[in-house]
């Protein structure tokens, strides 16, 4: 009976059974100005990624007839954009020229939760009276007017589709030279890119034990001689989860679970069950309950959870509490929500109980608010 006990066990079936709740988030622009230190956040879901992006105009300091070219500050370091420093000479691009015409910079991004960086191309254009449209480091000699340059910039949608979820900041500098002293940079453009990308379809329920596959739990049963009448069974076994929002910071979870449990005689219905393969699940000797519990990551306490009622959780998206992790399909690291399981079935006399294998599927449910 001892061997056979401790076949018991529980299976998660997460592949089919989990249900995401989630709301789409059109993506939006906001653009002020300040000084010469501009600033722009731009907010979009990976299902609905914009076309392009492009800034209101960055005015320039310097009139037309005192500038030589508007560049970086290295050609290599793309902390602050890399880009021509020394210029170049071009040509007049058309005033309908589209996107990928313009010139590029190569600028860092990095994410403030986790701190991972990675560099993305922003387009840029410069325009002014009587020169046209041009590369903002183009050399070309222009008619000296007073009127100031402004440059545009932009990224494309290739762009904006491979940036991960998450909010990614970065200080694009671009540097302006005078003509007669083409060595000395005469002003700065700057321009603080903070990009929020949300992936609310990939909201995941992660068990690193079992990153591909559904988890399978094994309640760990163990015979007690000599506690109570015929001795007793009791066990308990855990079960690493972790929850990922998909990028949204959701202030709010909720979670449910569910198993196939029967109503019965003696059950208790916040109680979860397994039951002997093939056996009337009707008769309490082919059923054994177990209760169930989630830490909570916010206390670090054991939740308890009762059978189909919701646990909801506030303030899931407080700093330090979430895990770096990398999901599957997911590139890079990304942060996740613990909230470790624990199984415990409490003590049974095993002669109630008929001798066979007992299984039973558990059903995850996760929903997020981001309010």
């Amino acid at each position: 009976m001892k061997e056979t006990m401790k076949l018991y066990s529980v299976f998660f079936d997460r592949g089919r059974l989990i249900k995401i709740s989630f709301s789409f988030l059109i993506f939006s622009f906001s653009y002020n100005v300040k000084a010469f230190d501009y600033q722009s956040t731009i907010t979009y879901d990976l299902s609905a990624v914009p076309t392009n992006w492009t800034s209101n105009a960055l005015l320039a300091n310097f009139n037309v007839d005192q500038y030589r070219l508007i560049g970086c500050g290295s050609t290599t370091d793309t902390v602050n954009g890399a880009c021509p420093v020394e210029g170049a000479r071009g040509s007049q691009l058309p005033d309908t020229s589209p996107m990928p015409t313009w010139g590029d910079i190569r600028l860092s991004l990095q994410e403030e939760n986790t701190l991972k960086s990675i560099v993305v191309n922003i387009k840029a254009i410069r325009t002014s009276f009587n020169c046209g449209r041009r590369y903002p480091w183009d050399l070309t000699a222009c008619k000296l007017l007073q009127y100031n340059p402004y440059i545009t910039l932009g990224m494309e949608n290739s762009t904006l589709k491979n940036i991960p979820a998450g909010t990614w900041t970065g200080h694009l500098i671009l540097y302006q030279r005078p003509w007669k002293y083409p060595s000395y940079f005469a002003d700065t453009i700057g321009m603080i890119f903070t990009v929020k990308v949300n992936d609310e379809h990939k909201q995941i329920i992660y068990f690193p034990a079992f990153p591909t596959s559904d988890p399978h739990v094994d309640l760990n049963l163990n015979y007690r001689p000599g506690s109570g009448r015929n001795g007793g069974v009791t066990g308990s076994s855990s079960l690493d989860m972790c929850l990922y929002d998909g990028g949204a910071s959701a202030k709010t979870v909720q979670l449910l679970f569910k198993d196939d449990s029967v109503s019965g005689l003696g059950k208790d219905s916040d109680l979860f069950s397994i039951y002997r393969d093939g056996a009337n699940k009707n008769q309490g000797g082919n059923r054994i309950d177990y209760q169930l519990q989630v830490v909570n990551p916010m206390t670090g306490g054991h939740d308890t959870v009762s059978n189909s009622k919701i646990i909801t959780w506030q303030n899931a998206n407080a700093r330090g509490i979430q895990r770096k992790v990398v999901l599957p399909g997911i590139p890079g690291v990304s942060l996740c929500l613990p909230a470790p399981l624990n199984f415990i079935t409490p003590a049974f006399n095993y002669s109630e109980k008929s001798s066979g294998h007992y299984t039973g599927v558990l059903r995850v449910f996760y929903s997020i608010a981001t309010n």
